[in-house]
């Protein structure tokens, strides 16, 4: 944001350049601010509908970033714009490593903040979720019949354009569907 002075007054670059808007009194820094007084606002950048690789490198300034409705988005739980949810991939008889979400572009991570994985076997049989051909999670044990819910206060997080997989410890007659749910970002 660029601070300057017109004619007296103190300006401050407004929605983009050309766009100023006045800043009027004054606060000192790490000051309270006196009853009524209107602080300085911080204006948030709507996230783009993809998300693109980060190009901001430390000491940058940066700014927050908004969803299309206009909610701060957090660490952990990306713009709506770029979150997904299954149905993932249903494993039959089989213990190759099956892709439950898709390699993201170029420079772009899979981050899975949830997972509902559903063994429709009369055994019980373990999955152990992969980052390409690298296993991110210990093996999950699925009682016969069973759905699991997880849910990860941090994300898993995928390599760049990498595909996020699964595999079982035995190939079951029955079938084991995974739904990730999560969101795309750098």
């Amino acid at each position: 944001m660029k601070v300057y002075k017109d004619a007296g007054q103190t300006l401050v670059d407004g929605v983009g350049p050309g766009n100023p808007m006045p800043v009027t009194g004054s606060v000192a820094e790490d000051a309270p601010l006196a009853s009524g007084a209107p602080g300085m606002p911080t204006l948030g950048q709507r996230v783009p509908a993809a998300p693109a690789v980060q190009t901001s490198a430390v000491g940058d300034a940066g700014f927050i970033a908004i969803t299309s409705d206009g909610k701060q988005v957090i660490s952990g739980s990306g713009a709506e714009e770029h979150t997904f949810q299954g149905p993932g991939a249903t494993i039959t008889n089989s213990t190759t490593s099956t892709a439950i979400k898709a390699a993201a572009a170029a420079g772009i991570r899979n981050y899975i903040t949830d997972l509902l994985i559903s063994n429709r076997h009369s055994a019980a049989v373990d999955v152990t979720i992969m980052d390409g051909v690298t296993a991110i999670t210990q093996p999950i044990l699925l009682p016969p019949g069973s759905t699991v819910v997880l849910n990860f206060s941090t994300p898993l997080r995928g390599s760049a354009a990498s595909a996020i997989n699964a595999v079982l410890s035995a190939a079951v007659a029955g079938s084991v569907s995974i739904s990730p749910i999560g969101y795309l970002g750098v």
